[in-house]
């Protein structure tokens, strides 16, 4: 088989806001509010969704013989319009994991 040493993110779907990069809101709160993913818990670095493959800021993990890699990311709510209307937040993403 193939040897791999590392491994990182795609994230796709008709859930990603193509202008933004941000997931859209399929809640009933339909109307000025997205959903940001980030690596960082203070959610100052959203990945940038709408971006090619290897390019979304979703980094990458080394591949080790026995050893574990993990992905960790935040969500948080973004308000892309005024006023943002009250209500449910849902969000879908698509993502898979390539290999190098």
């Amino acid at each position: 088989g193939t040897a791999y040493s590392k491994v990182y993110p795609y994230f796709t779907g008709s859930g990603i806001d193509t202008t933004t990069g941000y997931l859209t809101n399929t809640g009933t709160a339909n109307s000025g509010v997205e959903v940001a993913l980030s690596a960082n818990s203070d959610g100052s670095t959203p990945l940038t969704l709408q971006n090619a493959s290897g390019s979304q800021g979703a980094g990458t993990v080394a591949l080790s013989a026995g050893g574990t890699g993990k992905f960790t990311y935040y969500a948080g709510y973004i308000a892309t319009a005024i006023p943002v209307v009250a209500g449910t937040v849902t969000a879908t993403v698509v993502y898979n994991l390539n290999y190098q």
